[in-house]
């Protein structure tokens, strides 16, 4: 069985990898010329933003 704390540090963890996430792909858009491929980024970036609020939506609970 996970305790409190164990929630907490995996979900601070999600947040800190999916913020990473986020701005690795911000940095591959730069590089990147391709239309599509830079639509694509963008979705992908669109989809950590979503997932980092998700974990911090948890965390905010848990410490509520």
């Amino acid at each position: 069985m996970f305790s409190h704390q164990d929630y907490i540090d995996y979900f601070s963890e999600i947040e800190r990898i999916e913020i990473e996430m986020i701005r690795e792909v911000h940095e591959i858009q730069k590089l990147v010329d391709n239309k599509k491929a830079l639509l694509i980024l963008e979705s992908i970036k669109e989809d950590e933003k979503r997932h980092y609020q998700y974990a911090r939506e948890i965390l905010d609970l848990f410490d509520s």
